[in-house]
């Protein structure tokens, strides 16, 4: 809803989440946007967009890529539904994190981990991606990095793991 108090006239949030999903509209219901505000179901692939090309000008991931096995698909999907010159902010936990969860074995190898969330009640899987994977030569064929951040607290326990949580880039399509 902030993007809506800054102006924005069309905010889409997506999720392979149908429960989750679900939550969005319900929050999108109670708090209103005068039909600026959408929630949509999609493909957990991230692999099709449904959506035209250049379709936005901004386009946000906050911690979902690491839910995605094959990230250049959704990079070559990113980069065709978000304009020329439009902007790609995304937040992930940081890939030392998932490298020490995995007990400091191979970084390279993407593998699922699972991680157990409020006091032990659920168990979560995603991916151990490393920053080639996140920054990857599909990724730089349609995206400059302008700005990219550490976190040192935002994961579960990350802190304990003596590496920083997450990270974050901002980036702009390329021409």
């Amino acid at each position: 809803m902030r993007y809506v108090h800054q102006g924005a006239t069309r905010v889409v949030g997506i999720d392979s989440s149908a429960f989750m999903v679900g939550e969005a509209n319900e929050k999108i219901e109670i708090f209103g946007s005068g039909g600026i505000v959408k929630a949509l179901q999609i493909d957990a692939d991230g692999d099709w967009l449904a959506f035209n090309d250049n379709s936005f000008d901004m386009v946000t991931s906050t911690f979902a890529l690491h839910y995605v096995e094959n990230l250049d698909p959704a990079w070559r999907e990113i980069g065709r539904v978000v304009r020329h010159e439009g902007v790609l902010a995304f937040t992930v936990p940081h890939p030392l994190t998932g490298f020490r969860r995995k007990g400091d074995k191979n970084y390279e190898e993407t593998t699922l981990l699972k991680v157990k969330l409020f006091d032990e009640a659920i168990e979560v899987f995603s991916y151990s991606h490393t920053f080639k994977d996140y920054l990857s030569q599909v990724f730089f064929s349609r995206f400059v990095v302008e700005d990219f951040t550490e976190f040192p607290d935002m994961a579960p326990r990350a802190g304990d793991l003596g590496v920083p949580g997450a990270f974050g880039v901002k980036a702009r399509r390329k021409e």
